[in-house]
């Protein structure tokens, strides 16, 4: 964590009460926002707090004037990709990395569709 927070990634913490319960990481550059990482407790999951972080990470985004927002994820995760999908990102390309047992998903959000759906 302490080489991403050198290398400009901002990271806050969801908490409920005084308990970390989720993360969120971004970083800034150019016109776009990199969606590092939301996580959520496994035993928290599925009670909007994703969904909140993610909400924090767009506002972030339009406030830093960016245009869209960016991620990788493990395309294998079909509930996680179909999340991100009804949360307003769209599929831009595929990558497989040799000797990973898994094939990466490339997503993007263009924050003017989710600003005009969003008012």
């Amino acid at each position: 964590m302490q080489e991403e927070f050198d290398e400009g990634v901002l990271m806050y913490g969801y908490f409920l009460e005084s308990r970390l319960v989720g993360f969120l990481g971004i970083k800034m550059a150019g016109n776009v926002c990199k969606l590092n990482d939301i996580i959520i407790l496994p035993e928290y999951r599925n009670n909007g707090y994703g969904t909140e972080l993610l909400d924090f990470c767009r506002k972030k985004a339009v406030q830093s004037g960016k245009k869209k927002i960016i991620l990788g994820m493990i395309d294998d995760n079909i509930r996680l990709r179909n999340w991100y999908i009804s949360n307003g990102f769209v599929n831009t390309g595929y990558r497989k990395y040799e000797g990973a047992p898994y094939t990466v998903g490339d997503m993007e959000c263009l924050l003017q569709q989710v600003t005009e759906v969003k008012q």
